[in-house]
């Protein structure tokens, strides 16, 4: 085998690996629960659901969103 084609064997092999992109972490997902309510706003339910998604790993503003929609247009 001569020199040049080595050469470009090696080059050839490398080639893929250099123009490969990089990949990162994906983001994670939000999620995103919506509440309706039919009473006024402040109904004591929100509180203890915010607390049971934290308990399952749901971070406010992280990975979890939760909307709220009151009766009084609040």
């Amino acid at each position: 085998m001569r020199r040049r084609d080595i050469i470009v064997l090696i080059a050839g092999l490398l080639m893929p690996s250099l123009g490969a992109p990089a990949r990162g972490q994906r983001p994670a997902k939000l999620r995103r629960v919506g509440l309706l309510f039919g009473g006024p706003s402040g109904t004591p339910v929100i509180a203890p659901l915010r607390q049971g998604l934290q308990e399952l790993g749901g971070i406010e503003g992280q990975n979890l969103a939760i909307d709220c929609r009151f009766a009084d247009n609040s």
